[in-house]
């Protein structure tokens, strides 16, 4: 959700890079510490909506027009095997929309790529990839291209040299073999700024340049080039500050929410990005259909690692709950906050004490939520306290999403 209300101008991310800073409709949701609704709009080249709307109608042709002159059957089998075969695959590319952390001489842009269902979500979907196999992706390198904001500008032909190899910004190769991608590849790309000011000189008239679009482009072995467009503050001026006053977010997610709807950031790349973004504090406000005790209890190590005088980490929780008004087939989610005296300590269940964090199912038909009431007393008994998460942005009713009542949820005499 949104970080900190003063800061307006999101992270553009988009697919054609004359359009960046306006919406695309390859824009994914997914948060990067976002200050107005996100700091980060991550464009997913291979959109799941879109995919199954075309592999449907794929399925359709071939059954009901399997004999047209326009297309054999083979070409359509053919077409329906690549499909399949790329259902899933998950690129993504992101950065911060502004540079305010003047001791940090990098530009993290954060990479990563999943190759088909996760084995490694606490989600529905970790379920499932036991039975499906796919052929590893073989990743040559990615190109980074800089050019000076807005459509005035072309990307010239050379990449940013971020190394020895005159291919790549980042050469994947091992001995002239692509990097070998089973299931999932993470990684931070840590951009020297001062790299980034050497070739704009080198190409372009006018500088300096405060404000920079970036080309992103991933190369890999029978895939076409999957790009990603950016636009990034080089050189934003500080926030203002009150005496007593400091500014974070009280929503966000890091690495520990991960599941084909909504993915997090490492907490490595969180913090570099936080401290940009000029915050002061950050609660994590994980999915409970994405913990574990396991999982919860590893959270809080990174947490204390990461923490330190420059940015205050909290480790709360989102929990996914039964709506009074709807408890069958819809569920609302609340934002676990914890105490503010012992933080570290969770939600305890009274039942399990060894239980810290509130679990409810991996968010499936088949899982059942957790009763409104049941969650407030744990928060509640932890010294904590709650609220509604977005109240007026409904799930999405694939993922049995239900709205926030007032009445049912919160003023029932007998509530739920």
């Amino acid at each position: 959700m949104s970080l900190d209300r003063t800061l307006k101008n999101p992270l553009a991310c988009h697919s054609d890079p004359a359009v960046a800073g306006e919406e695309s409709p390859f824009v994914s949701r997914v948060r990067f510490l976002s200050v107005a609704r996100r700091l980060g709009r991550t464009a997913i080249t291979i959109c799941r909506a879109r995919f199954l709307a075309s592999l449907g109608m794929t399925a359709i042709t071939v059954f009901a027009f399997g004999s047209t002159p326009a297309w054999s059957q083979q070409e359509m089998v053919s077409q329906l095997k690549e499909k399949v075969s790329k259902a899933g695959v998950f690129f993504r590319a992101d950065a911060p929309r502004v540079l305010r952390n003047s001791n940090d001489p990098c530009l993290p842009l954060y990479l990563e790529i999943i190759n088909g269902v996760e084995k490694t979500a606490h989600t529905t979907g970790a379920g499932l990839s036991q039975y499906i196999t796919r052929d590893p992706l073989k990743l040559l390198g990615l190109n980074l291209f800089v050019k000076p904001a807005g459509t005035g500008r072309q990307f010239v032909a050379d990449p940013l040299p971020l190394g020895e190899s005159r291919d790549f910004s980042f050469d994947a190769r091992s001995n002239g073999q692509p990097l070998t991608i089973t299931d999932r590849m993470k990684k931070t790309l840590e951009v020297p700024r001062e790299s980034i000011d050497t070739y704009l000189r080198q190409h372009f008239i006018g500088g300096p340049f405060h404000a920079v679009d970036l080309w992103v482009s991933f190369r890999l072995e029978g895939w076409a080039t999957q790009d990603f467009y950016l636009r990034v503050d080089l050189n934003a001026p500080p926030l203002p500050s009150l005496p007593g006053w400091y500014r974070g977010d009280v929503h966000y997610h890091c690495g520990y929410t991960d599941n084909p709807a909504e993915r997090g950031y490492p907490l490595s790349v969180t913090k570099q990005a936080a401290l940009h973004a000029g915050l002061d504090w950050l609660i994590l406000t994980d999915h409970s259909t994405d913990l574990s005790v396991e999982r919860y209890a590893q959270e809080l190590q990174e947490v204390q690692k990461y923490r330190d005088g420059r940015l205050m980490l909290i480790r709360g929780e989102e929990v996914t709950t039964a709506s009074s008004k709807q408890t069958l087939l819809t569920t609302v989610h609340m934002l676990a906050l914890p105490s503010p005296d012992n933080p570290e300590k969770g939600f305890p269940n009274p039942s399990h004490p060894q239980e810290d964090v509130i679990l409810s199912g991996d968010g499936s038909v088949a899982s059942a939520a957790l009763p409104i009431k049941e969650a407030l007393s744990r928060i509640a008994a932890a010294g904590g306290f709650a609220y509604a998460a977005h109240p007026f942005d409904p799930i999405s009713s694939l993922m049995r999403g239900g709205s926030w009542d007032l009445d049912a949820d919160f003023l029932a005499p007998e509530g739920k």
